[in-house]
């Protein structure tokens, strides 16, 4: 019985599993879930990737590779010129203003830069001792009014007092000394009244004199221009010749800048290829991307014998505010029979890049690849250029030879004119 006993509590513990193999693995499981989703996700993504690759090669292979160039503008082109010389801006109107006395600043109005109008203040001198010169002047002319003042009456009595011995000699019932002695008193009141009078207008010209200086001690604008320069400062001295060591001679230098032109220096040897009235082009190293364009107003007769040149001048026909005197300036002497330069703001593209189409001249603009028909209207060649004019701006890419395919929307890939 108890063996028995023994075998039954034998089996039944090993028919009982260990509870450690009853644990459930979970992270696997997981694990093998998470590996399912990235292959899926790696699916998708090549799929995505192949799909935007087909796309790019079937977009490629549709469009078309034309040659493109760039709208102009004209005035910025080079021209061929019969001669180039080299000179400088410089003002046909132009003063150093200076004062005709000498005294101390006591005010300079204007600074460089400034406009100025003929007849205003530019500086002021000390005032004080003219103006008690004036003063005294004044006071002499008042004195000499007087004196006139009193030598009238004496006059008028002289006059009557000779006409009555006059008549009573004519009677006989005065002497010839009397009639002598009435005589003289009458010329010496008419030589006073005329001192009188030579005083009054001697006082007059001081004064006017001393007006003078007083006014010498403003110093005005000659005429309408504009300050360059500036060479004294309020308590200097300055004077008509700047004698002293420490005078100023000038104030201020003007420039009237509606008459700038340009001095250029022509070789001895090319003086045959330069006419008056010529064309020519002139450009500036202050304003590089800006062609100015003039004429030849005259040829100085004279010659630099240490650099075997003559000085020509050029009238500019544009000129801005741009320039200013003692700019260094490049000129470029034209053919006479050179066609008439373009305005500063006409644009030009090559004849390449014009076509026609149903009876209008077209431009194919391209942006972002994608081309559209921009009707222009177009000039007489210049400079290799067409002339155009149309909703187009300077620096636009066209294309250029287009071929009849290409029309608004087609998509190109454009290979720069070199």
């Amino acid at each position: 019985m108890k063996e028995r006993e023994r075998d039954h509590s034998s089996s039944s513990d090993e028919d009982v599993p260990d509870l450690n193999d009853l644990i459930i693995h979970g992270n696997d499981a997981i694990r093998k879930k998470k590996r399912h989703g990235k292959a899926i996700a790696i699916g998708v993504g090549a799929a995505l990737v192949l799909l935007a690759l087909v796309f790019y090669i079937g977009s490629s292979s549709h469009a078309t590779r034309v040659q493109v160039t760039h709208v102009q503008r004209l005035s910025a082109l080079p021209t061929q010129g019969l001669l180039t010389a080299t000179g400088y801006v410089v003002a046909q109107r132009q003063a150093s203003v200076a004062s005709k006395g000498t005294g101390r600043l006591t005010s300079v109005r204007v600074a460089v830069g400034d406009r100025v109008t003929k007849g205003d203040v530019i500086a002021t001198l000390e005032q004080a001792d003219v103006k008690a010169k004036l003063l005294q002047t004044q006071a002499r002319l008042d004195v000499a009014k007087a004196t006139l003042a009193n030598t009238r009456p004496e006059l008028r009595e002289a006059t009557l007092h000779y006409r009555r011995i006059k008549a009573l000699w004519n009677k006989g019932l005065v002497t010839r000394a009397e009639l002598d002695a009435a005589e003289a008193r009458l010329y010496r009141a008419r030589a006073s009244v005329r001192s009188s009078r030579s005083a009054v207008n001697l006082a007059r010209a001081e004064i006017q004199a001393v007006t003078v200086e007083v006014e010498n001690t403003v110093i005005r604008a000659p005429f309408d221009g504009t300050v360059i320069k500036k060479f004294a400062e309020v308590g200097e001295i300055v004077a008509p010749m700047a004698g002293a060591s420490q005078s100023r001679g000038s104030v201020a230098a003007i420039a009237d800048l509606r008459t700038l032109h340009v001095e250029a220096e022509v070789s001895e040897p090319f003086l045959g290829s330069v006419a008056l009235d010529q064309p020519v082009h002139v450009t500036l190293e202050a304003v590089p991307d800006r062609l100015y364009h003039g004429s030849v107003s005259r040829i100085v007769p004279t010659a630099d014998r240490t650099k075997a040149t003559i000085p020509v001048n050029v009238r500019f026909a544009d000129l801005d505010d741009k320039v200013f005197p003692d700019m260094s300036a490049t000129v470029t002497f034209l053919e006479e029979s050179s066609p008439k330069e373009a305005p500063s703001d006409a644009l030009g593209v090559s004849p390449e890049a014009i076509v026609t189409r149903n009876g209008q001249t077209i431009v194919l603009l391209v942006e972002n690849n994608v081309t559209s028909e921009i009707p222009v209207e177009t000039g007489s060649p210049l400079n290799g250029l067409i002339p155009i004019r149309g909703n187009v701006i300077q620096g636009q890419t066209v294309v250029m030879n287009p071929s009849d395919d290409l029309v608004t929307g087609s998509i190109i890939q454009k290979r720069v004119q070199e």
